[in-house]
């Protein structure tokens, strides 16, 4: 009986290395597309980095050369430049009038100011203006694109982390037709020749037991990288919503500093009711119902909003320092978002790394019970065949 069974079961087994075969190409196929997936990820996400360490960097400089341009222009038009030349003002508009891009004429007039050369003060005045002005307009175009850059980088990962998991989903049902169905049929092929074979009783009993093993070890696996993948997304999801608020919460501070900056200036040049036109009088406006402060100040800003006549010098004290406070709350906004970058790159890396390493277990246990498991069967066989008369 075992006699007539072998040639049948040595069909089938090379029947199954022939799907070994083209399973084995398949399977090359999507870890190629897992694999470009994952180094579209990782080339991402080092770029986003750079993008969003640069955008800090370089917003924030052009931030401080227009607050330095704005204290420039409220000096010239108080009298007192001698003063403002003193100022850590004065030494960001040097580095300006070295490396901006500005007409000859202009880098002269700021060089002119600077040195003290006398220029006429109205030429100076219309020149720091303007050039506030386009700076302005640079730093809102650069918070735009920082914008835009984030949502196009949240859709490249959704798109690519999709990508990666439809490869790796394939892959396991690759694995899982090559390995469990084929295996299977060869251990049932095998226990039905150990019952007139004796002698393959116990290799029936091992590879089932092998079989068995490997299984539990491959779940654990899965269990680790889908872990790692849930981490992943949780994270990604967690700083698009991080830099989207801190774009939006530094915006709305940063709006809050100029205006008060406008209202000082206004109050100090005696402008208070032209200032009280203005979109900046409408963020002072809504800052005195939201902002957390004392009922004093609240008070204080309230009446100067509304033209009751309070003194001058007591609103200029409460709007210095609400500027002071504002200010350094918005630095601190910035060193958080930077902080929070460098954390949030540390984990995706790490968690990129569990994530590959449980790909890779798997991948070999995979192997171990499809390759090596069909080939000892497939060897028994033979070695079933030579016991035969």
């Amino acid at each position: 009986e075992a006699a007539k069974s072998l040639p049948q079961l040595r069909s089938q087994a090379q029947e199954v290395s022939a799907l070994q075969i083209s399973l084995e190409s398949e399977i090359g196929q999507h870890k190629k597309d897992r694999d470009e997936a994952k180094s579209a990820i990782s080339s991402a996400a080092e770029i986003r980095k750079k993008e969003a360490d640069a955008f800090l960097k370089d917003s924030q400089s052009q931030q401080e050369s227009v607050d330095s341009l704005t204290a420039a222009i409220q000096a010239l038009q108080q009298n007192r430049a001698a003063s403002f030349l003193q100022t850590t003002g004065a030494a960001v508009l040097r580095r300006l009038s070295l490396s901006a891009d500005m007409t000859t004429r202009n880098r002269d007039l700021l060089a002119s100011f600077l040195s003290r050369s006398g220029v006429p003060s109205d030429q100076v005045l219309g020149m720091l203006k303007q050039m506030k002005e386009d700076m302005g307009s640079d730093l809102k175009d650069m918070k735009s694109t920082e914008k835009k850059r984030l949502a196009e980088h949240a859709s490249l990962m959704e798109a690519k982390q999709k990508q990666q998991e439809v490869a790796m989903k394939a892959m396991e049902e690759k694995y899982m037709c090559y390995c469990k169905d084929t295996s299977e049929s060869l251990t049932l092929q095998l226990a039905e020749a150990a019952k007139s074979l004796p002698q393959l009783r116990s290799q029936a009993q091992e590879v089932s037991a092998l079989q068995i093993s490997l299984e539990s070890e491959i779940g654990q696996h899965k269990k680790d990288r889908d872990e790692a993948k849930s981490a992943i997304s949780s994270a990604a999801e967690i700083r698009k919503k991080e830099a989207d608020a801190f774009l939006k919460d530094s915006q709305s501070q940063q709006e809050s500093v100029d205006s008060l900056t406008a209202a000082i200036q206004a109050l100090q040049q005696n402008r208070a009711a032209s200032f009280l036109q203005t979109t900046g009088a409408a963020v002072l406006r809504r800052l005195s119902l939201s902002a957390d402060m004392t009922t004093r100040n609240r008070d204080l800003l309230a009446s100067f909003l509304s033209r009751s006549g309070v003194p001058s010098d007591q609103v200029l004290g409460m709007l210095k320092q609400m500027k002071e406070d504002m200010g350094s709350d918005l630095k601190d906004m910035k060193s958080t978002e930077k902080k929070r970058l460098a954390e949030h790159a540390s984990l995706m890396e790490a968690k990129q790394k569990q994530q590959e390493v449980a790909m890779k277990a798997m991948e070999e246990k995979y192997m171990c019970y499809c390759k090596d498991t069909s080939e000892s069967l497939t060897l028994q066989l033979a070695e079933a065949a030579k016991s035969l008369p």
